[in-house]
């Protein structure tokens, strides 16, 4: 659906052309690293499970970082929460004191780009040992590619195969969508 969008926006001369050739290098850089980045996403799977990911990224992978949750939550029906840097420091930071118990089987995913700004970089590398104190140790996610198109299509492929996996982890089949269906019902009852 991205590539439609991206072609709707050239069509209408919101966007330049370079975008299909970020693309065509983003399709080849993906089929040549296709094993790896499956044995990347089955390895950080295992490392969800029982977890809660708490995905963190500069603001300019924000988009991509409630993509990553999304996935989760619906292909391997597991929760996931998100937020950014500088924004999570202003308060969420002073949360990671309890519960606890769910501190405990917190999993930190860091999201990082080329298009970071340097200071978002110094705050994630400051709060590194707060998370890793009260939790897990932070799985790094860094972003392939020239450009930050080619970065969200590498980050898009990762971490659609980490949902697929952590399904799998799970037990359960990443298409069925009880929950969804139940609540659309319930809604579609409603006059």
């Amino acid at each position: 659906m991205m590539v439609s969008l991206l072609y709707a926006l050239y069509h209408t001369n919101l966007i330049g052309a370079a975008f299909m050739k970020e693309t065509e290098n983003a399709i080849e850089h993906l089929n040549r690293c296709e094993k790896a980045i499956q044995a990347e996403a089955e390895l950080i799977a295992k490392k969800l499970k029982s977890k809660l990911p708490v995905i963190y990224c500069d603001e300019r992978l924000k988009a991509m970082a409630i993509r990553f949750q999304n996935q989760i939550n619906e292909n391997a029906k597991q929760l996931a929460h998100v937020n950014t840097f500088p924004e999570m420091n202003h308060n969420e930071i002073a949360g990671w004191q309890f519960p606890e118990a769910v501190l405990e089987h917190a999993q930190v995913i860091y999201l990082y780009s080329d298009h970071d700004h340097q200071r978002v970089e110094k705050r994630m590398e400051i709060c590194r040992p707060v998370f890793e104190k009260r939790s897990n140790t932070i799985i790094d996610m860094v972003a392939e590619g020239a450009s930050l198109l080619e970065q969200y299509y590498y980050l898009i492929h990762l971490t659609d195969w980490i949902s697929f996996y952590l399904a799998k982890e799970n037990g359960v089949e990443a298409e069925p969508l009880e929950a969804i269906e139940h609540v659309k019902d319930e809604l579609g009852r409603m006059k």
